[in-house]
């Protein structure tokens, strides 16, 4: 009997060694499996990193970015613009809608005792590489003062082949501090100029509405022009304003700038009907419909002179 219990100890000695041997083993392979995550987590990292780069050849830029932003010009006040969406209606026409600034284009607003007039503006589209391509008289959609959006629409007689890709609501939500940016303008009249930063604050009030500021260089004439992500060039906004510093004389601060986002731009023009501009599922026949109804309830929210 003692020499059977002498044996279990024994051989339970011996298995304790190994689960021993076995755990100081399962150690070191949990050891390298945290080091290869790590790795691979770099790696993951740096390519990822490589794919921005990759992204950020002046063609694709050039493409994404700059060919679809315009100039707007409203009776010597000069402003910028993003074309969103250029479709054909028929085999003779196309009709092109684009994103501005309502302090853009107000001058061509006339309000009188019997009431609105809408003139014309004229919209500067380009070709390749910013070089002019021709000037255009563009309708006004509808605007909204306090946001300061205004949609603007122009016919010709085919689209235009470079449209500025929307970033959806996910991507809003999911924009962070220090997120790289283009932002693309005509300055002081110029021809649309790119500019970059980053992200700086997500939640700026000004006068109650809701901006982001970024530190992109901008200065007068970029109000209205495009805001993109620098790594998928959606666009995800539309320049508003300028910081200033008042003291002793107002200066204008270029690299602190509020941009209107695409999420309050989208809840806008849900407002006048006009999903379908950037949702496929949306017919411009619904829309229509369902403006329609709106105007007859709340005529004072609908601004759109689309029909």
């Amino acid at each position: 009997m003692q020499e059977r219990i002498g044996s279990l100890n024994s051989s339970l000695e011996s298995k304790k060694g190994e689960v021993e041997q076995l755990q100081g083993d399962l150690s070191v392979v949990e050891r390298e499996i945290v080091e290869q995550t790590a790795l691979n987590s770099v790696a993951v990292n740096e390519l990822q990193l490589l794919k921005i780069e990759l992204r950020r050849d002046p063609a694709g830029l050039s493409k994404n970015i700059l060919r679809p932003s315009v100039q707007v010009d409203c009776k010597g006040n000069v402003g910028s613009g993003t074309i969103v969406y250029s479709e054909k209606v028929s085999d003779s026409r196309a009709v092109t809608y684009l994103l501005t600034a309502h302090h853009v284009i107000e001058k061509a607003i006339i309000l009188s005792d019997i009431g609105e007039t809408r003139e014309k503006v004229s919209v500067k589209t380009y070709a390749g590489e910013g070089l002019p391509l021709k000037a255009m008289d563009a309708e006004i959609v509808s605007y909204h003062e306090k946001k300061d959006l205004a949609l603007l629409r122009l016919t010709s007689d085919k689209p235009f082949p470079h449209v500025a890709a929307i970033a959806d609501r996910a991507t809003m939500k999911s924009l962070k501090i220090f997120t790289p940016v283009y932002t693309v303008g005509c300055p002081l009249g110029h021809d649309p100029l790119p500019t970059i930063g980053e992200i700086a604050h997500l939640n700026k009030i000004v006068d109650g509405e809701r901006y982001i500021m970024m530190n992109a260089p901008t200065i007068f004439g970029n109000s209205g022009g495009g805001v993109f992500l620098s790594n998928t060039c959606l666009l995800i906004g539309t320049s508003n304003m300028i910081c200033t510093y008042d003291a002793p004389f107002s200066t204008p601060v270029p690299h602190l700038s509020v941009f209107i986002p695409m999420d309050i731009i989208y809840d806008w023009l849900d407002s006048q009907s006009l999903q379908d501009i950037y949702d496929r599922h949306y017919t411009k026949a619904a829309c229509d419909t369902e403006r329609q109804k709106t105007r007859e309830k709340s005529p004072e929210i609908v601004k759109a002179t689309i029909e």
